[in-house]
């Protein structure tokens, strides 16, 4: 059994066409804002993961953003602009996705740089503008299990 579900996500605004999902194409899976054309992006989400806030409001945890793409503290530690981002971490006590760059910045930074982790975890809280409500115009659609056979 997965714990995880899948989601299709676009950038609030664009029009997709009926039908469509990335999945289809390995090169259209790790875009999202840079898809052609409101183009959907499948994303895999924690089965208990909570559903995405509305624009705005606090941040619950769902992790949509991260993983539909790295935001520039994200971009730093995976070292790639598409993708999920290499620093989200989930946590099962609080059923929810955190930011490693702020929770855990010791395991996001590379060998040897250990020692900048307090500085790093309080610029990425910064970067990341943490405490000031989602900012995701991700739009999601969550696809359903299929039924047992």
């Amino acid at each position: 059994m997965t714990n995880n579900i899948s989601s299709k996500a676009r950038q609030a605004g664009g029009a997709a066409e009926p039908g469509s999902a990335a999945g289809h194409d390995p090169q259209n899976r790790s875009r999202s804002h840079s898809a052609p054309h409101g183009g959907w992006q499948t994303i895999h989400l924690h089965a208990a993961a909570p559903a995405k806030p509305a624009l705005g409001t606090p941040c619950n945890g769902c992790g949509v953003c991260c993983l539909a793409e790295p935001c520039p503290v994200g971009v730093l530690v995976s070292r790639r602009r598409t993708g999920a981002c290499d620093a989200l971490r989930w946590r099962e006590a609080e059923a929810r996705y955190v930011c490693g760059a702020v929770s855990e910045p010791r395991t996001v930074l590379p060998e040897g740089l250990g020692w900048l982790a307090p500085l790093f975890a309080r610029l990425a809280k910064r970067w990341i503008a943490a405490g000031s409500g989602c900012d995701s115009n991700v739009e999601t659609n969550r696809a359903r299990p299929a039924p047992d056979a």
